[in-house]
């Protein structure tokens, strides 16, 4: 990026937790990665949502005030057709802007149990054709396990 070699301009994370407490625990690691990364030749956005599933879990919940820039913190399992929609929403006004050039679509990955992948199919599927095309087109990764 800094370099000016990457058409990477927004990169989102949808991040499903159990208990609150492991955010807290991961803030040390994530705070040095959320940082903006300046370059002369684009800008690029990091933003993470982290949705927890149990309230009065292990540990209180982090003090949202004090979450760095670009964390948000929801209550509920997360629904990955609203957050594909605000994604492309974010990639379609960053074409409008003065360095839109070279933006080519949006690329969804999962990792985790096999109802999590079928989620983001299921949401990647029920796209318009329309919304695809305009975005420059949808891939989608994963990767599924189970317990």
């Amino acid at each position: 990026h800094a370099a000016g070699r990457s058409r990477v301009r927004s990169i989102e994370v949808v991040w499903a937790i159990a208990d609150p407490s492991a955010l807290s625990a991961l803030l040390p690691v994530l705070r040095p990665l959320l940082r903006p990364r300046p370059s002369p030749h684009s800008a690029l956005a990091i933003r993470m949502t982290v949705h927890y599933t149990r309230a009065g879990g292990r540990g209180p919940l982090p003090d949202p005030s004090r979450l760095p820039t670009g964390i948000h913190l929801r209550a509920g399992r997360p629904d990955l057709l609203r957050a594909l929609d605000s994604a492309i929403d974010r990639v379609l006004d960053a074409r409008a802007g003065p360095s839109a050039h070279g933006t080519s679509g949006v690329v969804a990955a999962a990792c985790g149990p096999h109802e999590l992948v079928a989620q983001l199919e299921s949401a990647v599927g029920s796209l318009s054709w329309e919304r695809w095309r305009d975005v420059g087109g949808v891939e989608t990764v994963s990767e599924a396990f189970a317990f």
